[in-house]
């Protein structure tokens, strides 16, 4: 995967500033300054994924998550921002066994179990 141009590193490092500071409009005007054959750069479709979720655009979410999870399905971001948004599209059935099916392959990586967890529970709280 190509880098980012330093211009467009100081764009996405500002929209990542802008998404921390809860202004995902700002973010986002951020995003579009980057080149853009580097729009589907991973870095950026991860702050991409974060603003529309603030934006609680959960079906272009599931398309960057899916996008990131088939391109670099070895970032354990993609899978957590994947089960994230099916928990939010009222699927958290599939969100826990899609984080179950991938838990392997980041047994390092305390985030998969914990959100695992809290998505179990938020079964048997509704269930």
């Amino acid at each position: 995967m190509e880098a980012l141009s330093h211009d467009d590193q100081l764009h996405l490092d500002a929209a990542i500033g802008w998404v921390e500071l809860g202004n995902h409009l700002e973010a986002n005007v951020e995003l579009e300054n980057i080149t853009s054959e580097f729009h589907v750069h991973p870095d950026v479709l991860e702050v991409r994924w974060r603003i529309y979720a603030a934006a609680k655009k959960w079906d272009a979410c599931f398309d960057i998550a899916t996008t990131l999870t088939q391109n670099v399905s070895e970032r354990v971001n993609g899978w957590l921002y994947l089960a994230t948004t099916l928990r939010n599209m009222n699927e958290t059935e599939k969100a826990c066994s899609t984080l179950e099916d991938v838990a392997d392959a980041f047994n390092d990586n305390p985030e998969i179990p914990y959100e695992i967890a809290c998505l179990l529970c938020d079964l048997l709280t509704f269930a």
